[in-house]
């Protein structure tokens, strides 16, 4: 986004709006008026670009751009009925232990695997997954001390002996 375009507009606004809107965009603002670096990190901006621009800065930034969107929607292949299934790590929001089968509960969707507890964990970023008891796999997104709440009406108690080093690696993950 260009801070000033034509006819007045700010982009800086636009990019609020963005936000507010809840667009998963990663924005770089360019701009020759220094003044609006603040108002760029305020809006979260990846980079921030002073005119004009050498093409050196243009490809990092870009390339960082890059590098973020696939650190941000990594995805784990796994074998779901008769197919691969490729689920973004990042809305998994936790996968239980049911029978014989594994339960993968995203934002948008239910996965079944026969993969184990164990080789799924292996897939997934240690400092963001952890298992609060053997039979269930969390994404860090809530916890009390004894149970993690996972949306707002499911909750999965923590093991006592696990309770130490969950919440010491929860911790750990929110610090970042």
């Amino acid at each position: 986004l260009d801070v000033q375009l034509e006819n007045g507009v700010n982009s800086i606004e636009i990019g609020k709006q963005l936000v507010k809107d809840g667009l998963d965009a990663t924005i770089i603002l360019t701009t020759s008026f220094e003044q609006y670096a603040a108002e760029g990190y305020h809006l979260h901006a990846h980079r921030y670009l002073v005119k004009p621009i050498a093409q050196e800065k243009f490809n990092e930034a870009i390339l960082s751009c890059i590098q973020e969107f696939k650190k941000l929607n990594r995805k784990i292949a796994v074998k779901c009925a008769y197919e691969n299934c490729f689920i973004s790590i990042n809305k998994i929001i936790y996968i239980e232990s049911y029978q014989r089968k594994r339960i993968i509960y995203t934002k948008e969707q239910v996965y079944e695997t026969g993969a184990s507890l164990n080789d799924l964990l292996s897939l997934l970023p240690v400092e963001q997954f952890e298992m609060p008891q053997k039979s269930y796999i969390v994404n860090f997104t809530s916890i009390t001390k004894t149970k993690v709440i996972l949306d707002y009406s499911t909750e999965i108690k923590l093991a006592r002996d696990r309770m130490t080093n969950f919440n010491m690696k929860f911790q750990k993950y929110i610090r970042g």
